[in-house]
């Protein structure tokens, strides 16, 4: 899952250079856009995986906001932990 963080956090940095510069030419506009859509979808994934969440050793808060940025790639890893714990 750390790949999926990397490129996640590579595609938010393209997103910025997309948004500041002409560096994509008339793509620009559909990658920031893009970007913006990504915590949206990433918000709806909070109460699919809220009982997880809980198990991020940096607390409630800061696993909310990872969620928000990097999506299933911050708590699946948080699933398969308690799904280990249970079996």
């Amino acid at each position: 899952m750390q790949i999926a963080k990397l490129l996640t956090l590579l595609f938010y940095v393209v997103a910025v250079v997309a948004w500041q510069t002409s560096l994509f030419g008339d793509a620009s506009p559909y990658i920031y856009y893009t970007a913006l859509a990504f915590p949206a979808f990433h918000i709806l994934e909070i109460p699919v995986a809220y009982k997880y969440l809980d198990r991020h050793p940096g607390g409630m808060a800061q696993s909310i906001l990872l969620t928000v940025v990097f999506g299933v790639g911050h708590w699946l890893p948080l699933k398969k932990e308690a799904d280990r714990a249970l079996a």
